[in-house]
């Protein structure tokens, strides 16, 4: 899967301000799967980003 998110450049958000969607590629029980930020509404989630450590190179 190739794909990439690409947002418009913000500088930060505000306490309480929606967030806006976005999709992005992830390995999920062995295999790659998107995931979407809508698919989390109302509940619970912590957004965890790091690239390099998980890589598949």
């Amino acid at each position: 899967m190739c794909t990439k998110a690409v947002l418009e450049p913000r500088q930060c958000f505000k306490l309480e301000e929606q967030a806006p969607d976005f999709c992005l590629p992830a390995y999920y029980r062995g295999k790659e799967i998107e995931v979407c930020l809508k698919d989390f509404r109302e509940k619970w989630l912590l957004l965890f980003f790091y690239s390099g450590d998980f890589t598949f190179v």
